[in-house]
């Protein structure tokens, strides 16, 4: 199937990743401003381990009642013939446009790659778009690929992938005004691998060394904190890990899914980060069991593709269904409905789609981006992401199938879905990301625009090269984009 072919070819180019050696990393000057000093005492849960992966409670927050984000914005060259075209970057923010949520083509244009800290205007959909980071030729600063939150419990701090250094690094951002703050002094194994806790905003979990790690961030300048093991209360022999889980832990930061992956054999475990306590049972896939927001449930998928809901010790609940593939993410509503989010390609026409939704209480499918909802078939590759909130959205980033991307309805698009608005959940496509897939400076895992959503629902930053031979991280500022 396409997309195991994907994955695997992925997972190859991650490890090649690992080995490059680009030209070093020096990031210009950043968005302007100081960064504050961010103090947090966390106590450190002591419980279990984690390892190796492949290739997406709190309150609600309306995006409407959300403060500008305060990122700087540079005056623009003056216009020698005293006009200024819609893609020119603007000495004052640019007033984005009403919401598109239709399906009318909107095919991509040449548009100037925003500078740092300067808002340009989408010229096909009227979002406003400003440059996070400003990388060396040959660096990639990405948000954490394949869609782990990249953005903290509460927003302040942000973890973006660099390389350009000797080796990948995660580096910590304000959240507010990206600013760089500096690289984490610890290395997962997996670059995806690497998980904000969703209820103590100054910690972090990742596996280093098959042993899962809490680290609580104590202060920003400079970064530093305390690095805590975490001893599971059965020790797992084979290789530890939260692959494939986009956010392994339930909203309330007390459930977590692992995997513990042996030479003949697989099983889940889901750990109470509270009390220690763990529960295990005989895995038919690899990716480590994702809780609900509440932690009551895990869901899981086979390598088949069929996705079942678990207890919260593991148990079945009778409630599975058919997708794809076995990869997903689990949201949940602001009416309390968990919802597990996937891409289908190839099932029955009515399933077929980039953006699937099936209701984990009874099963049924919610079409977002699909047939039944008059998409088009989806394009090659789609890459999915969610906030570190229980927020009902998820962020979508499209492929494309050509270089340049944006000659078909969806190629090279940005979406946010959500599905708040019940069976029949909103998509806002926000503009094009101009990153064509494998343009012949970055592979495909490179070019990939990774996408990640503030716990607010304010902003949403993405990688582009914008056909250049630099991948940086950008933002779209999406705060009113609800109430348009």
């Amino acid at each position: 199937m396409i997309e195991e072919e994907l994955r695997r070819a992925a997972a190859e180019l991650r490890d090649e990743l690992q080995a490059v050696t680009p030209p070093p990393f020096k990031p210009r000057p950043q968005l302007g401003g100081r960064v504050l000093l961010v103090a947090a005492t966390a106590a450190v849960v002591v419980i279990g381990f984690t390892l190796f992966a492949s290739v997406d409670d709190g309150q609600d927050n309306d995006p409407a009642d959300t403060p500008t984000p305060d990122v700087n914005v540079s005056d623009a060259d003056s216009d020698p013939d005293g006009e200024q075209d819609q893609n020119d970057v603007q000495s004052e923010r640019p007033v984005p446009g009403p919401a598109i949520t239709d399906i009318t083509h909107r095919p991509a244009t040449d548009m100037e790659r925003p500078g740092q800290g300067r808002y340009v205007l989408e010229p096909e959909f009227a979002t406003i778009i400003a440059g996070v980071t400003a990388g060396e030729s040959g660096a990639v600063i990405t948000p954490i690929p394949n869609g782990a939150p990249s953005w903290n419990a509460d927003g302040s701090l942000v973890v973006l992938y660099e390389t350009g250094t000797l080796a990948g690094i995660h580096a910590i951002y304000d959240g507010t005004n990206f600013e760089r703050i500096g690289a984490l002094p610890f290395e997962p194994l997996d670059i995806e691998q690497l998980h904000w806790d969703p209820s103590r905003p100054n910690r972090l979990y990742f596996v280093e060394g098959n042993v899962l790690q809490a680290f609580d961030i104590e202060s920003v300048n400079p970064l530093a904190g305390t690095q805590t093991a975490i001893a599971l209360p059965e020790p797992c022999t084979g290789a530890l890990s939260t692959q494939l889980a986009h956010k392994p832990i339930s909203a309330d930061g007390q459930m977590m899914g692992l995997t513990c992956e042996g030479a003949d054999s697989i099983d889940w475990i889901a750990l109470n980060l509270e009390t220690g306590e763990t529960s295990r049972a005989a895995a038919t896939g690899r990716q480590a069991p994702i809780p609900t927001a509440d932690g009551d449930r895990f869901v899981v998928a086979s390598e088949e593709g069929l996705i079942s809901v678990l207890d919260a010790t593991l148990q079945p609940t009778g409630i599975s269904f058919q997708a794809e593939t076995s990869e997903f993410y689990v949201i949940r509503t602001d009416d309390g409905r968990d919802i597990a989010v996937t891409t289908i390609f190839s099932l029955d026409d009515e399933l077929v789609g980039a953006v699937i939704g099936f209701d984990l209480a009874t099963g049924d499918a919610i079409p977002a981006v699909g047939l039944a909802t008059d998409y088009p078939y989806p394009p090659s590759g789609v890459a999915l992401s969610t906030s570190i909130a229980a927020d009902g959205m998820v962020t979508v980033s499209i492929f494309g199938v050509a270089n340049p991307s944006g000659q078909d309805t969806l190629d090279g698009e940005l979406l946010l879905v959500d599905f708040n608005t019940g069976n029949t959940p909103t998509v806002y496509r926000l503009g094009h990301h101009r990153s064509p897939d494998e343009d012949g400076t970055f592979d495909r895992y490179r070019s990939t625009a990774w996408t990640a959503l503030s716990p607010d629902g304010s902003q949403m930053l993405f990688a582009s090269h914008w056909g250049e031979d630099t991948v940086d991280t950008f933002v779209i500022d999406i705060a009113n984009l609800r109430d348009s």
